[in-house]
């Protein structure tokens, strides 16, 4: 079921005219051939009411944007919406329905989106169950997900119709377009990041737990041998690790915390090279290389790694509570997540 949507604001800058940065020095760069530009223009859009979130987007063109979670009515008649797609010059809002355990279809927040840059997209729900739909918005699969042991948190694929979720209590599940697979992680840390090559040959997966001792690892999959690579605990004096983004052209895993930024480079992805020092907890990392990475958290922070510096942008500090997932496109910037009372969608241009 779909909506045009008029009780929201609908102003949002028209994709096509946005532009890219050129000037290869930024805020704290170092000038060098091999460095990107820190410098954005920040647009927002807020979307929804009290209670809404944005878990996480999907961008397929300049004129085609998704974001997913729950969106609630900020009126009186108490609709909800887990999508909406921005066609370059409005808002249209989707209840994408699940199957579900009861009621046994339903509309329930989407968590995790994986655009497959072809024709589908795959959402991931609140319950585990999955979707595909096409790039308009109609529902092609959905299922449940009888394998999967812990909460979904990150899909990420390599190829239509095959895909890894990472989720909570070490839970990783492998769709290869048949069925479900329940993989043997070795361990029972939450995972919130996956990324991996272009052939799926090499994935990494990684975690943390937000209370307890507040352990975290990295996890490489390799063909078909899966590797605990690393395990840290803090109790013990070793510093944590948290999300992760894999870039295959330079065999780096960067991994962004609270404490620290840097990479673990291959043949054995244990030693540490430092590249910075965060200041927020992260939610979020990705790039498109080791000199144009950004990482997106809490109390509104978005950090850009350029290949020299590490600088944290200011404009969204007591604005966005929490980003939960950032993306890039072209030369564009996208972060979702929430405020005290929206749904926010965040652009840097």
């Amino acid at each position: 079921m779909k909506i045009k949507h008029s009780f929201f604001l609908l102003i949002l800058l028209n994709l096509t005219s946005i532009a890219g940065c050129e000037n290869p020095t930024g805020p704290n760069s170092k000038p060098d051939l091999d460095t990107t530009n820190h410098t954005k223009a920040w647009s927002i859009e807020k979307m929804g009411g009290y209670g809404s979130v944005l878990n996480d987007v999907a961008i397929v063109n300049d004129t085609c944007l998704w974001v997913f979670g729950i969106l609630y009515d900020s009126t009186s008649e108490g609709n909800r919406w887990n999508a909406a797609k921005w066609n370059g010059k409005a808002w249209t809002y989707f209840q994408i329905m699940f199957k579900m355990y009861n009621p046994p279809i339903g509309v329930p927040e989407v968590i995790t989106a994986w655009f497959d840059k072809e024709n589908t997209i795959w959402l991931i729900s609140e319950v585990g169950s999955y979707c595909k739909m096409s790039i308009d918005g109609a529902l092609l699969e959905t299922e449940l997900n009888y394998v999967d042991k812990g909460l979904p948190r990150k899909i990420w694929g390599f190829k239509p119709d095959h895909w890894f979720l990472a989720g909570s209590r070490g839970s990783v599940t492998e769709f290869d377009g048949k069925s479900l697979k329940l993989l043997d992680t070795q361990t029972n840390i939450h995972l919130s990041s996956v990324s991996g090559n272009e052939d799926g040959t090499r994935v990494f997966f990684s975690g943390f737990e937000l209370f307890g001792e507040g352990r975290s690892c990295l996890i490489k999959k390799e063909n078909s041998t899966l590797s605990l690579l690393i395990t840290r605990d803090p109790t013990k004096g070793e510093k944590n690790l948290s999300v992760s983004w894999y870039n295959p052209k330079s065999d780096k895993i960067w991994i962004f915390n609270d404490n620290s930024f840097g990479y673990f480079k291959n043949p054995n992805f244990t030693d540490f090279t430092s590249s910075g020092k965060g200041t927020f907890f992260p939610e979020a990392i990705t790039g498109t290389g080791d000199n144009n990475i950004f990482i997106a958290g809490h109390l509104g922070g978005i950090s850009h790694f350029n290949g020299a510096s590490l600088y944290e942008y200011p404009d969204f500090k007591n604005i966005v509570s929490i980003f939960l997932s950032i993306e890039v496109y072209k030369n564009q910037v996208f972060a979702v997540g929430f405020s005290d009372k929206n749904g926010v969608l965040v652009i840097g241009r």
